[in-house]
């Protein structure tokens, strides 16, 4: 293992220390969130809202039975209308009602109207002396709350004595709000007095001859009302159609049921009398929900025992838990957007099971707490990999996005593991290009033209190289130099730089035929391309570098580019490129030489093009070519001279002039014994 290997073997041990680290954190932090918000109740009314909206969505889906044991007599609008009287009634009118329940069956008869203070003596007995022969009546206590300076004070407002004795029995009416006003529960122990709703649910049990340890054992404190929906979704007549029953409802209407007497206004006459409240299913303000119709809901919920649960808090935290650690998990593997994608559907996920739970199992919990810990973990970490995880994946971006084509760029920015910036061997092909005569070209042009006519041939060819999936190194002056298969390895490295010097070639024809009629001149090419195993990453000093390819195919490459010119060629490839593309390409071999400041010989080869490019009499014009030059290496001159003017009867070709001069030149001066073929060039 080289010192490279090993320096980077350390950096990515300890980015990924560093990244472990960070996550840890992270999850801790999540963790510590959701304890902390869930012991403040910081998200309370959030919570509420949430728990409202699941009682909706239940009904909806699993829409409850409404029960036939309870009844709601509403003093309601038409009953003020039809008896003409205002608020209160005179006792004697509910001693009537209380009468009439008796004789209708009623099993449990309940007043959700506390008769704190004494009327005239006559009602009041006549009133007493009906609730005592009906013995089945429970009667409405309540407490009042007086703050004065730093104190608070708790009093008890029960019925008047002659009414409180004449009952079997008196229940607390009173109504806890949440934190946001509205009305999900009743907490049993607000006081010595047992709720109105648990008394008369109570009784109705015993004289059903139904067992009442029921609600003693299994009922919840608070106990969280069970709404059946909205208003009036129980039974509810009127006052005035209860007094006469037998005309407006039947002989049998009130037989063995529970039934709740109280206010059930629209508007209610004076603020004394303001028993409705705002609850689950409230959609406007008109829709509060009156007293007697919460007493009615939670008697239905003890006694069918429709509870709903806390769910246990260790499987609210497993929950919260098994969210955590796999959206972590999809952050940590998948691509940006799809880890994002993932993780929003688990927070879909973990919002259904709750609901799920909620449906199913009547079991509630807190949702929108550890839901917004997720999110805040989502946040946090695609914050974190942008400040850190996604640095070098925006360094590579910007340090490639201008010399490497945008796939090449993404398949970086997708595994910045691909890119070694201190070095990695790759089997590559580079390519070289320079301006023929461009020297003289450059003394002549206005320096402004000039530069539009470098910006046009620059832009073109860079775009050929890029569509090619080619790496831009440099330009020098006029030239430039790329290379394929680095920093992505590629297998087709050698195809794709033989395709971008062909194509480049191409481009410049046409910029060439366009600059002609703008009045710039034409420019001619050279390209040399080579292959062989290479060294890339970054290279210079500390502080200044440029990523790049080192190695002796490198420097080839160079020279086989400014060989075109003693060949007249414009295209010239090295041996290594013309193996991996000779099944691709029409290519002839030019020589085999000895380039300036290399002792090895090379067989170097001219790009025709692409196969199927060429006519049946350019293929034999250049196999002419390659056989004439098979020739002159036996040292048969004359014989490669006389293949050599069979080519050039049918068109000019500067390679095969050139050979046939070198042909007479041995002829007239035969090389030496030992010679072996290669023409050593003396210049670059």
């Amino acid at each position: 293992m080289d010192n490279d290997t090993d320096i980077n073997e350390l950096r990515e041990a300890s980015s990924n220390r560093i990244k472990i680290r960070a996550y840890i954190t992270l999850l801790g932090m999540a963790i510590l969130c959701n304890f902390i918000a869930d012991k403040q109740s910081l998200f309370l009314n959030m919570e509420y809202k949430n728990y409202d909206l699941f009682l909706k969505i239940s009904n909806q889906i699993n829409p409850p039975s409404i029960p036939e044991n309870i009844v709601i007599v509403a003093i309601d609008e038409p009953s003020m209308q039809e008896f003409n009287l205002q608020w209160p009634w005179p006792r004697k009118l509910h001693a009537n009602l209380t009468t009439k329940l008796h004789e209708a069956g009623a099993a449990i008869i309940g007043f959700d109207i506390v008769f704190s203070e004494p009327s005239d003596q006559e009602s009041d007995t006549y009133f007493a002396e009906a609730l005592g022969k009906s013995n089945n009546v429970v009667l409405a206590e309540d407490i009042e709350v007086i703050k004065e300076n730093n104190y608070q004070f708790i009093t008890a407002v029960s019925p008047i004595p002659v009414l409180e004795n004449a009952v079997m029995s008196t229940g607390l009416v009173w109504i806890s709000l949440d934190e946001d006003g509205f009305v999900r529960r009743i907490k049993l122990n607000q006081s010595e007095k047992r709720p109105f709703s648990m008394v008369v649910a109570d009784k109705y049990l015993n004289i059903t001859e139904q067992s009442s340890n029921l609600l003693i054992n299994k009922t919840p404190n608070p106990v969280l009302i069970n709404y059946l929906g909205v208003p009036r979704s129980i039974k509810t007549v009127s006052y005035y159609q209860a007094l006469n029953y037998n005309k407006w409802l039947g002989n049998d209407f009130f037989k063995d049921k529970i039934v709740l007497i109280g206010i059930n206004l629209a508007a209610a006459p004076n603020h004394k009398v303001q028993d409705h409240f705002f609850y689950p299913f409230l959609t406007t303000a008109n829709q509060q929900i009156s007293g007697v119709e919460i007493h009615a809901n939670l008697i239905d919920t003890l006694l069918r025992q429709r509870f709903i649960n806390e769910t246990p808090i260790i499987v609210q935290w497993l929950i919260f838990m098994v969210a955590l650690l796999l959206g972590a998990y999809a952050l940590v593997r998948q691509h940006h957007w799809l880890g994002s994608l993932l993780f929003c559907g688990l927070l879909i996920i973990f919002y259904c099971l709750h609901l799920y739970l909620f449906i199913s199992l009547s079991l509630t919990s807190n949702v929108v707490t550890p839901l917004l810990c997720l999110i805040l973990f989502l946040f946090s970490e695609r914050v974190y990999s942008y400040a850190y995880v996604d640095r070098e994946k925006r360094f590579i971006k910007k340090a490639f996005s201008h010399y490497l084509s945008p796939a090449v760029v993404s398949q970086l920015i997708e595994n910045p593991k691909r890119l070694n910036l201190s070095g990695e061997y790759f089997e590559t092909t580079v390519l070289f290009t320079d301006l023929v005569g461009f020297t003289t070209i450059s003394e002549e042009m206005e320096p402004m033209k000039l530069r539009t006519l470098l910006t046009e041939y620059f832009g073109e060819m860079v775009d050929v190289m890029l569509e090619n999936k080619g790496t831009l190194d440099k330009f020098i002056g006029d030239a430039m130099m790329c290379f394929y298969g680095v920093p992505i390895r590629a297998n087709e490295h050698a195809k794709q730089a033989v395709s971008t010097a062909w194509e480049m070639q191409q481009r410049l024809t046409a910029l060439n035929k366009e600059w002609v009629v703008r009045g710039f001149p034409e420019i001619n090419m050279r390209i040399g391309v080579n292959s062989g195993r290479v060294v890339a990453g970054n290279m210079g000093t500390k502080n200044v570098f440029n990523y790049t390819i080192m190695g002796d195919p490198v420097n080839l490459g160079a020279r086989l580019e400014s060989a075109n010119k003693q060949y007249g060629t414009n295209i010239m490839l090295g041996e290594t490129t013309r193996e991996l593309v000779k099944d691709d390409f029409h290519l002839r071999c030019l020589d085999y030489i000895r380039v300036k400041g290399k002792n090895k010989p090379v067989s170097v080869y001219e790009l025709l093009g692409p196969k199927g490019t060429l006519d049946e009499q350019s293929i034999k014009k250049y196999k002419l070519y390659e056989a004439a030059f098979e020739e002159y290496t036996k040292q048969n001159f004359q014989a490669a001279i006389n293949l050599l003017d069979q080519l050039l009867e049918s068109s000019p070709d500067e390679p095969a002039e050139i050979l046939k001069k070198r042909c007479y030149i041995y002829i007239t001066a035969p090389p030496k014994i030992d010679w072996d073929g290669v023409y050593t060039l003396t210049r670059k």
